[in-house]
């Protein structure tokens, strides 16, 4: 079942069940769940992780940055043939290797900390990494130190480095800012320590006696490494491994799921992202050469001077340009891409000016300069690749990138090794470094003006701690999606953006959680209540009134003219009001109000935006794309089309998905974007399912279900309006009633939030019984087996709830065609009613969605028969008498086929479905295909084997059956 399916039935996402018996531990709260949503602790335990971080981080990688220092020691040393003429190049590939291989493995090792965990995963590292450099103090020949300083201190690394940034989002969210600049500036400074004593140790203990001392370094990692205890875990539901078939293949089949999610090649499909991954590909085929020969370069020609005091130079520059360069790229003038261009340029420039410096001042300088660029190409990766590709793809795009790094890292350091052999001079070497840098400025060119998205102060780090868990539990499983690959195969256009009420440029939201405003109640247009930000996704808010409960929190955007600083009202003359269904007694609001805004937080009146100019008109026309506010999940917005056309109403249909979604908006909605608008306002955009048909555009509402009787105004059942008229496809109305796009478009709807200001006066035991008819003389699907079905029950009920809930639910498992997938497809849930099934043997079970009320029953039902490809009137609250207007068949103890027409040349594709189910039901499992291809009775009964094959893909076997059953119904006919 697909997750927006999902989100529609309960906030839990993941479906996956558990075996009979087998108790759940409790598990700890999940971020952005929404029954327990996790809160860094913002300090305490967590200074202690960032000191650790900063030890980890900085040991790692300051071997890495002053690796240039041994190497000058190496070539020169006979151990390690100082006498070969190919020494430059071969001690080049030391380093060259375990750089690359540092970068290329964090991919691997972000992945391995959020599927094992982050104390196993960095623990591995600082036990590889000291095992590296310790087997390096005894190795023999040169050529095995690749082996031990490249491969393994290079494993190690990346195990370490990754796992070091994650673990501070479990700990830090407000603070995070300050201990990413800590851990960031942990390299710099442990790199500038480094390079001060390390030509001291190599001088007085030996290369390899240097490496145990290196070694020791890393091994102290591993005390700082068990600190690292993750407060929180990606939730899971997967059983316990079982030595079965089945069991193997599910987790074969999760294991390939997840590598797919995290090498995904959409991203490329990007110009923008494309042209900056070739640009950074070729510029850093001398970004790291000076890092390794500039020591020896300054050696050969200043042999008086200290070279080793030059990356000591460019570590303090590039430490100070991080921490500048973040701050200067958040502002709003600022192009983080230009930025990044030029500091490729001048890096290009000045590293290719390195052999002509004549002085060793000159050196310092350049060394200097070198620095600020490096700071500035660190510090803005992350906040460019959400610039480019959002943040739905930003994951994908940094894994790419690190991907890259490791190609040009490895190779150029021993090319300029090989030219020194060969030419006994550095100048050829770093005149060809300075080339790729600004080849790849030039080629930056092409990237396309980008808007700034991400804060760029808390560079790729904060990036990197909130990705791997963050991104992966909320953005990756929404999956990528292409507008431009959807029009076109789709062949349909965007609507243009004139047609919408929506600025330009999407607004920026400067709006912080648990900022107070002054809104307008939703429910109560007429009142502006006390509201309180508590979530925000690109330019919308998540509002909550205070006074009133989660369960009526609502979503605004910046711009709209609903919101206003505190203080409005009283500007204006009115009076702040209680929201409808005041938790507390009305006459304690002026109190409750007083206390509520005592010393909090007041959002400033910069981040309220003007609201954009009405359209002139309504200039939709019908089959134009757009993206749309789900008003049932008002977190999502998801692809839709414009169904239908009523004066200044739009019907808005979304694709992939049924009816029980779709809803009539005014033209100057909210609601409704133009497309592309979430990927340039970084809001995630949820992908098109794929339960519907072909969309159909049609001139009229569709016709409303008969399932659940409309109560009438004056009916205090206590059912939240907007869940009876949320949408015109809900099952409230009776069949009879015309439905107008006024009477869908009603100010309740905006919000499907219930009412909670409305009182019950039922009875307990009448608002808890339910009783559910099930007419099985209508369509049944694909998925029912009708033979199974006319042993059904005629009703389920006068019972509980829950009863009728469970009783119903295993009632449709036990007749499905396979029992299994309509298990899989009734939505896992935090209730009380658990169902099970029996698969291979071992028996399933799960819980179904929390249902409080007879209504939420109902809307339960409708979605389940929407799943189930039923006939709308399949389970109703009455029974049906007669004709059943949904599926035209009459209700009556003959079998279904009873009531098709005789011609089968007049059949329609249900029709030709429901009669191939029902004469085989093992070809069931191609219904969707004959729905794909609109095959209906006179197409039916042209096919031939070859059609079947060659155009409908099907297999032999079925192909033989449908034949057998297509030629008795022409001897029929």
């Amino acid at each position: 079942m697909e997750r927006k399916k999902k989100a529609a039935f309960s906030p839990e996402t993941d479906g996956a069940e558990v075996p009979l018996k087998q108790e759940k531990k409790a598990k700890p709260p999940v971020r952005g769940s929404d029954s327990a949503e996790f809160v860094p602790p913002d300090g305490g335990w967590g200074w202690v992780v960032c000191a650790t971080s900063l030890l980890a981080n900085g040991t790692a990688f300051s071997i890495i940055n002053t690796f240039g220092i041994i190497y000058t020691f190496m070539v020169e040393s006979p151990e390690y043939g100082a006498n070969d003429p190919t020494i430059s190049f071969k001690t080049s590939w030391v380093g060259s290797v375990n750089t690359g291989l540092t970068f290329l493995m964090c991919v691997f090792s972000s992945i391995a900390s959020d599927r094992i965990g982050i104390r196993p995963v960095a623990v591995f590292g600082a036990v590889m990494g000291t095992v590296g450099l310790v087997s390096s103090a005894f190795v023999p020949k040169l050529e095995l130190l690749y082996l031990t300083y490249g491969v393994l201190l290079g494993i190690g690394a990346a195990c370490i480095y990754s796992p070091s940034l994650v673990i501070l989002g479990h700990y830090f969210k407000k603070h995070m800012g300050l201990v990413n600049g800590i851990v960031a500036f942990g390299s710099s400074m442990y790199t500038i320590i480094l390079s001060i004593l390390l030509p001291k140790l190599v001088t007085s203990l030996h290369v390899k006696y240097s490496f145990l001392v290196l070694g020791g370094l890393y091994f102290i990692i591993i005390f700082c490494v068990l600190t690292w205890k993750p407060i929180y875990r990606r939730q899971t539901d997967l059983p316990t491994i079982a030595l079965s078939t089945e069991s193997i293949v599910e987790h074969v089949t999760d294991c390939c799921s997840v590598t797919k999610q995290f090498f995904d090649v959409q991203v490329f499909r990007n110009r923008g992202y494309l042209f900056w991954f070739i640009s950074l590909g070729v510029a850093l085929f001398g970004y790291f050469i000076p890092f390794v020969h500039l020591v020896k370069h300054s050696k050969d020609n200043f042999p008086d001077s200290d070279g080793f005091i030059l990356i000591t130079c460019m570590q303090i520059t590039s430490g100070v340009g991080r921490l500048v360069c973040g701050k200067v790229a958040d502002l709003k003038c600022m192009n983080r891409v230009y930025m990044q261009q030029t500091a490729f340029l001048v890096l290009g420039v000045v590293t290719a000016c390195i052999p002509f410096s004549a002085y060793f001042e000159g050196l310092i300088a350049i060394c200097l300069i070198m620095g600020i660029c490096d700071g500035i190409f660190v510090c803005l990766l992350g906040p460019i690749a959400f610039d480019l590709v959002g943040p739905n793809q930003a994951s994908q795009a940094i894994g790419f990138l690190l991907g890259i790094f490791s190609i040009p890292f490895t190779v150029g350091p021993p090319v300029a090794g090989i030219l020194y052999d060969t030419m006994g001079t550095y100048k050829i070497a770093f005149i060809l470094a300075g080339m790729p840098p600004i080849i790849g400025s030039i080629i930056m060119c092409f990237i396309p003006r980008t808007r700034q998205a991400y804060p760029g102060a808390t560079e790729t780090h904060h990036f990197a701690s909130m990705s791997m868990v963050d991104v992966y539990n909320s953005v990756i499983i929404q999956g990528n999606f292409d507008w431009d690959e959807y029009l076109q195969e789709t062949d349909a256009v965007a609507a243009p953006e004139s047609c919408f009420k929506q600025a330009t440029t999407p607004p920026d939201n400067d709006f912080e959680i648990n900022q107070k405003i002054e809104a307008r109640d939703p429910r109560n247009l007429t009142s502006i209540c006390v509201a309180t930000v508590i979530g925000k996704i690109g330019p919308r808010l998540r509002l909550r009134l205070d006074g009133s409960d989660s369960k009526n929190d609502f979503w605004r955007l910046v711009d709209s003219s609903d919101l206003h600083p505190i203080g409005y009202c009283e500007k204006i003359g009115e009076l702040l009001m209680p929201p409808l269904g005041f938790c507390k007694n009305p006459s304690s609001w002026p109190s409750f109000l007083q206390k509520t805004l005592n010393g909090a937080a007041v959002a400033p009146d910069h981040c309220f935006k003007k609201e954009p100019p009405l359209p002139k008109s309504n200039e939709f026309k019908v089959g134009m794309k757009l993206e749309a506010v789900d008003r049932k999940n008002p977190q999502l917005i998801c692809p839709a089309t414009v169904g239908s056309i009523n004066k200044d109403q739009i019907h808005v249909t979304f694709d992939g998905w049924r009816g029980a979604f779709d809803y009539w908006t005014r033209y100057d909605s909210r609601d409704i974007f133009p497309v592309g608008w979430c990927a340039k306002s970084g809001h995630s955009l949820q992908p098109p399912g794929q339960k519907a048909g072909p969309i159909q555009v049609k001139g009229k509402v569709k016709e409303p279900s008969l399932s659940v009787p409309i109560p009438s105004p004056g009916s205090q059942s206590g059912t939240p309006r907007s869940s009876v008229t949320s949408n015109p496809s809900s099952p409230n109305l009776h069949p009879e009633t015309p439905i107008s796009p006024k009477e869908a478009e009603s100010p309740v709807v905006q919000v499907t939030e219930p009412d909670t200001s409305s009182t019950s006066t039922s009875t307990p035991t009448s608002s808890n019984k339910a009783c559910v008819y099930i007419n099985k003389s209508c369509r049944t699907g694909s998925l029912l087996d009708s033979k199974k079905v006319s042993d059904m029950p005629d009703q389920i009920g006068p019972s509980t709830v829950n009863k009728v809930l469970r009783e119903l639910t295993q009632t449709c498992i036990r007749c499905g065609v396979q029992d299994t997938k309509v298990y899989h497809l009734i939505p896992k849930g935090e209730g009380r009613v658990v169902i099970s099934v029996n698969q291979g043997g071992r028996v399933l079970t799960k819980k179904l969605p929390a249902i409080s009320g007879v209504s939420e029953l109902w809307s339960f039902i409708e979605k389940l028969t929407s799943e189930l490809h039923c006939c709308e009137n399949f389970l109703t609250s009455n029974p049906l008498h007669g004709h059943c207007p949904k599926c035209n068949r009459r209700s009556s103890s003959s079998s279904p086929q009873s009531v098709r027409s005789s011609n089968p040349a007049e059949w329609s594709i249900d029709d030709v479905i429901q009669h191939i189910c029902d004469t085989d039901p093992a070809l069931a499992t191609h219904a969707e295909v004959f729905k794909k291809h609109e095959i209906d009775g006179g197409a039916f009964l042209l096919l031939s084997s070859e059609m079947m094959m060659k155009y409908m893909g099907l297999k032999l076997g079925p192909v033989l059956k449908l034949c057998n059953i297509v030629e008795k119904l022409k001897g029929r006919k």
